[in-house]
């Protein structure tokens, strides 16, 4: 186990921590929406924890953010100027009731390299949007 380091992820595979519980919150909010007591992490560049060196048992794909369920809405009105010319006027919302969606939290983060539980700044919170706020969008089309 000496100077080896097993997770460094130069070989392309994520490195995982180990799961210690469940990590999910009854009441989950934007500054902490996972447990990250719930994970620790594995290493082997922490020399008085040789149990630490092995791949982390946490999957992928494990926890949930927050969901996503939009309301669109759009207006057409078609008109003739002539029997040759057409036109039509359109109006598209998309967020039509302007709700914010929320992205991914924070990963996982460690002060130091002998830190064993997630001890960083901002560990589980959102701070980013999954999509924008109402947008608003006209078009004037012209047919002959």
């Amino acid at each position: 186990m000496g100077g080896n380091d097993l997770n460094t992820g130069g070989d392309g595979t994520p490195i995982r921590p180990d799961r210690l519980q469940d990590g999910r919150l009854d009441g989950a909010t934007r500054a902490l929406w996972y447990d990250p007591s719930a994970f620790q992490r594995v290493s082997c560049n922490i020399e008085a924890r040789p149990d630490l060196c092995h791949y982390g048992d946490s999957g992928r794909n494990i926890m949930t953010s927050p969901g996503q369920r939009n309301l669109d809405f759009s207006l057409f009105k078609n008109f003739s100027v002539t029997e040759r010319f057409k036109g039509q006027f359109r109006t598209e919302t998309f967020n039509l009731l302007n709700t914010p969606y929320f992205g991914q939290p924070n990963n996982l983060g460690f002060v130091s390299l002998s830190s064993i539980t997630p001890d960083a700044p901002r560990v589980g919170e959102i701070r980013t949007l999954r999509a924008a706020m109402r947008v608003l969008q006209f078009g004037l089309k012209f047919s002959f």
